[in-house]
């Protein structure tokens, strides 16, 4: 076991701890009432979990962060548009969305892999490219197409003259009419309710994985930590749940009513992701992306490995996308998945991920973080420049930035290790360690 190196730590994890203090202090700045930024986080933890999630995969595969998440988005958009032609409503018309958007997605994440095995070392900046491409494509398909060659029954969703599709498509009106809420509204719970279930869902996890870990004789202490705080963290929310004893502030979070369903979706999406790289399967992903001149000596397909991890990709971002439509209720049509791969790409990497590191908590800690900064930054910027615009400015600069400050300081670190080994080999020692490959 390594000891605890607070260099090592503070460069390894400063993007999430900059964006930590950013966070904290426009906190501090907005000085907006806690339940409110609560209900905004809850909104956008729930909307986009599951895009971020969908990046994981890649990144352990040695592919890099999937900017091609958007052609997956894509598939989504075409299974919902389809589904609103046809009026479909309520949670039916939600699950056949996601049913019909499963071929779209596999099919195009076999494209985005064969392409991206073509162009091995550049896969970050051909999915880039590609889903600019494809942008190209939805725009002539949906602006020329529809209506005039690819028929539409619905009135209501083209464009004024029947050739294009509208810039923005009503989803429905939340009580049952179309797919907006249809999830939402199946289950959901008032704040402190709903945190003290999911408590007690972890605390549940962490004993079984205790006991796991004790039948293979590798009793791991940090289960029973994780037990001990679940548990006193679902009594204190039980306790905001069931009495009046918490200031006022504090009790006005019972107005936040949790999406459980959508919260157990993410749940599932995330133990599925674990138990997957648990797999050969999974396996073979980290095989892949660790070198895979040695993943092909051991009898590894590289690159069918490398297309199944860019189809499950794209399937979990059309997944993701699907949820986030049917919690905002309206599609814009030609900009709704523009800046997913951005934004998502952003929430990874400022939850600690790297190019060629991710894990389900970096994902989870980087939504928090990302769209906390995201919701405050308006209001701080009013209050320190007098104008809100700035504040909306310095989302894309909370955006670039975390994308920007990540692959300067992983281009840092890979220089760093690679002249550190044959300094290490002069002096007769073994080669210095990738920080980045440790624990992989």
């Amino acid at each position: 076991m390594r000891k605890f190196n607070l260099k090592r730590f503070l460069v390894d994890n400063i993007v999430t701890i900059i964006f930590l203090s950013l966070t904290i202090i426009g906190i501090l700045i907005a000085k907006q009432p806690i339940h409110i930024l609560v209900n905004d986080l809850v909104r956008r933890f729930s909307r986009n979990t599951l895009l971020v999630l969908s990046l994981i995969i890649p990144v352990l595969a040695g592919m890099g962060l999937n900017f091609g998440i958007v052609i997956g988005a894509m598939a989504a958009q075409v299974a919902v548009i389809f589904v609103a032609d046809m009026g479909w409503n309520g949670p039916g018309a939600l699950l056949m969305t996601m049913l019909i958007s499963i071929p779209f997605s596999i099919l195009f994440g076999w494209l985005i892999g064969k392409l991206l095995n073509k162009t091995r070392g550049q896969e970050m900046i051909t999915s880039l490219m590609v889903s600019l491409f494809a942008q190209g494509l939805w725009l002539l398909v949906y602006l020329a197409l529809m209506g005039r060659i690819i028929p539409i029954r619905n009135p209501d969703l083209l464009i004024p003259g029947g050739i294009g599709i509208r810039n923005t498509v009503n989803l429905g009106d939340g009580q049952g009419s179309g797919i907006k809420y249809a999830l939402n509204n199946l289950w959901s719970m008032p704040f402190f309710l709903a945190m003290t279930v999911l408590l007690l869902i972890l605390a549940g996890v962490s004993i079984l994985r205790y006991l796991q870990s004790k039948r293979l004789g590798l009793t791991d202490q940090k289960y029973l930590v994780w037990l001990g705080t679940s548990v006193l963290g679902a009594i204190i929310m039980f306790i905001g749940h069931a009495t009046l004893i918490y200031p006022e502030s504090l009790l006005a979070l019972n107005t936040v009513n949790v999406p459980m369903a959508t919260v157990l979706l993410i749940i599932l999406v995330a133990m599925f992701i674990n138990w997957l790289m648990k797999t050969k399967l999974g396996q073979d992903f980290r095989s892949v992306g660790q070198s895979q001149a040695i993943a092909a000596v051991s009898g590894i397909n590289v690159d069918r490995t490398r297309i199944i991890a860019m189809i499950t990709s794209t399937v979990m971002a059309a997944l993701g996308h699907i949820v986030l439509l049917e919690n905002v209720g309206v599609l814009n049509t030609y900009g709704a998945h523009v800046s997913i791969g951005l934004y998502s790409v952003a929430a990874l990497l400022v939850g600690g991920a790297t190019v060629n590191r991710a894990t389900v908590g970096q994902a989870f800690l980087g939504v928090i973080l990302f769209h906390t900064l995201f919701y405050i930054a308006p209001f701080a910027g009013a209050i320190l420049l007098n104008d809100a615009q700035n504040g909306e400015y310095f989302r894309n600069i909370i955006a670039y930035g975390a994308i920007g400050l990540s692959l300067v300081l992983y281009a840092w670190k890979q220089t760093s290790a690679a002249e550190a080994e044959p300094q290490a080999e002069e002096e007769g020692g073994p080669p210095a360690p990738n920080p980045e490959t440790i624990n992989q």
